[in-house]
């Protein structure tokens, strides 16, 4: 099994674990992990296993969130644990529950979904069974047990569209929403700034070593890593694969048609009870009487008698196509029989079709094939590599033995950053190698980790340099730094509040904005949801729950200047029932009680099955045993 998985493996596995009430799978993907049941849901077991690799995962996905690793520690506090084994109860619900009501799903169905699922589709967009067998190898799965993770996930659909159907909300719910949402509000505002304060003169050493002692956390030097990597990428390898030219325009004689555009016509037609009539009316216009007079008699409008545009082969009828590309741009047809009656057919616009030579599109083919083929070679390459890595080569011997490209990092910390603080640059999927690299130690050897675009990258920790305390005198620099912000921000705020008692007592803002040598500023008409260069969504958010002219202090948009803000004006939306916008509500509201609905209904069924917990076994998991 892969622990640390990306590209085609994130597109798959890791979106099941997601906080949807169990419609996604996490519970029992890895089959051979069923050694000890960790939970347990009416007949339905969860292995220990099962919850460690997607607590695992789980601290992977918010490690790549907020660009840090995060530790075991960090995660309980978080509450990860206990979100991943509420997720992984709540879908053994939804499991139980399909089972006893014996829901099933076709053989058919569940083969569509695999074979339209992107992920497992080549370049030209068909399915293409060695990536599906390679994801699947990839994870220790077999064809058989994905395809049944496939079928319990439907099944776990059906369960929530049946629960989650809700009906229209009350309208005094949808106004309220409504304005809340589209309310609009312009606000005056000045700036505070640090020019506004007296000059902050240089703190002295007992103020500083204070603010040291107070802060000493801030002041560390964060833990490093020396690592060496590996990575295979087959976007690069496809720069070096020249495609024979038979390959090329064989695809292109397969794709023809994708790369023509064929000709299109806008066109017009009468509808008439019998040939005789559309014969009548043909008659007439081939003396002089107009088309268009032709409609307005038989009182269709121009819309009513507009057939669309349309390509030769779109046509239903083909009679009706045959007719309409016969004829020149204004050219009005002899009557046709169609299923419907006769019709009289006109044709007013003409696009003419396009045709790609194969020199025209060249190129794009020759790339499309080079990254398939590049693609089909990241498998050996794989296998070769772990062969190296089983006989015990280093990763220098390897990269040199198998052309590839080998690096090694000396300082790396958890924000994948240098011991100086600079980014370190040119990392294959580098939040998933900070990741991996923070949650392995020296000396284990690691799974290959899945890139985005379908590559590996193979890594190993050479040395950790334990996070440490800096002392002050190496920390100085930086302590006054951090001193100088926070009494800047400490002085601008007093600022800012003494000003805007002035406010209030009744002075005006224009004033104020004098004495600060600024000037008062108006935003446009703006939403709750809005976002300004000058406010902060804090201070937006101030403005909001005031009444019209009043004022308030807050946060500038820089988050160091202070704000002095007065509601200018509010202007309350209309509120349409058919509206676009009250669509949108509505479909919120339903979602979030569809929500509602399935959660209150997997607590039921909880209840109903029973479920147990072995807090022993969570204890060793977690490693509190």
């Amino acid at each position: 099994m892969r622990k640390h998985a990306g590209g085609w493996v994130a597109k798959i596995f890791m979106g099941l674990l997601v906080i949807s009430f169990g419609v996604w799978g996490v519970a029992d993907i890895f089959g051979g992990y069923r050694s000890q049941a960790l939970v347990t849901v009416g007949k339905t077991d969860v292995g220990a296993e099962e919850f460690r690799f997607a607590f695992q995962r789980e601290m992977q996905q918010v490690g790549r969130q907020i660009g840090s690793a995060v530790s075991l520690d960090q995660a309980r506090a978080f509450g990860l644990d206990r979100r991943v084994l509420g997720q992984l109860i709540s879908e053994a619900t939804l499991d139980n529950d399909a089972r006893q009501r014996k829901l099933g799903i076709s053989d058919e169905a569940i083969v569509r979904s695999v074979t339209l699922d992107p992920s497992f589709q080549d370049s030209f967009g068909k399915f293409n069974r060695s990536y599906f067998e390679q994801v699947l190898r990839s994870n220790g799965l077999t064809e058989p047990r994905y395809i049944a993770l496939e079928r319990r996930r439907h099944l776990r659909q059906q369960i929530a569209t049946a629960i989650g159907a809700t009906g229209e909300p009350p309208r005094v719910l949808l106004e309220a929403v409504h304005r809340f949402q589209h309310e609009e509000r312009t606000i005056s505002y000045v700036t505070v700034g640090a020019a506004a304060l007296d000059p902050i003169g240089d703190p002295d050493d007992a103020a500083l070593t204070e603010f040291f002692e107070g802060n000493k956390a801030a002041f560390r030097k964060p833990e490093l890593r020396k690592i060496e990597l590996i990575d295979v990428d087959p976007a690069e390898m496809a720069k070096s694969i020249e495609v024979p030219e038979e390959e090329i325009s064989a695809a292109y004689e397969s794709r023809k048609d994708s790369f023509n555009a064929p000709e299109r016509r806008e066109i017009k037609q009468i509808v008439f009870p019998t040939l005789e009539e559309a014969q009548a009316a043909s008659d007439r216009i081939k003396t002089g009487a107009g088309f268009a007079a032709i409609a307005t008699e038989r009182n269709l409008s121009d819309n009513d008698v507009l057939l669309g545009r349309f390509a030769k082969s779109e046509m239903l009828d083909q009679a009706v196509a045959e007719a309409a590309f016969a004829l020149r741009e204004g050219q009005v047809s002899e009557p046709v029989k169609t299923a419907l009656g006769a019709v009289i057919l006109k044709i007013t616009g003409i696009e003419a079709g396009t045709v790609k030579t194969l020199d025209d599109v060249r190129g794009e083919i020759s790339a499309e094939l080079a990254r398939d083929k590049a693609a089909g070679k990241v498998l050996d390459i794989y296998t070769a590599v772990e062969d190296e890595r089983a006989s015990g080569a280093s990763f220098s011997d390897i990269a040199a033995k198998l052309n590839l490209p080998y690096r090694v990092i000396d300082q790396l910390d958890a924000r994948g950053r240098d011991g100086s603080g600079k980014e370190v640059t040119g990392l294959p999927a580098a939040g998933d190698v900070v990741q991996v690299a923070f949650d392995s130690d020296q000396g284990l050897e690691l799974d290959a980790l899945q890139t985005p675009g379908g590559g590996f990258v193979w890594l190993n920790v050479l040395d950790v340099a334990p996070e440490s305390q800096r002392s002050f005198e190496e920390a100085r620099a930086d302590v006054v730094a951090a001193w100088r912000k926070e009494e800047t921000a400490r002085r601008l705020a007093a600022k800012a509040d003494a000003l805007l008692a002035r406010l209030k007592g009744g002075e005006d803002l224009e004033k104020i904005a004098g004495e600060l040598g600024a000037s008062v500023q108006t935003t446009g008409s703006l939403k709750r949801s809005a976002s300004d260069d000058s406010l902060s969504p804090a201070a937006i958010a101030n403005a909001f729950a005031l009444p019209e002219k009043a004022y308030a202090a807050s946060s500038h948009a820089n988050g160091a200047d202070r704000v002095l803000l007065q509601v200018a004006s509010v202007t309350a939306p209309e509120f349409k029932p058919d509206g676009d916008d009250t669509r949108q509500i509505v479909d919120g509201i339903a979602n979030s009680l569809s929500s509602s609905l399935l959660t209150a209904y997997i607590g039921a069924m909880q209840d109903r099955f029973g479920v147990s917990v072995n807090q022993q076994t969570l204890q060793s998991v977690l490693g509190e045993r």
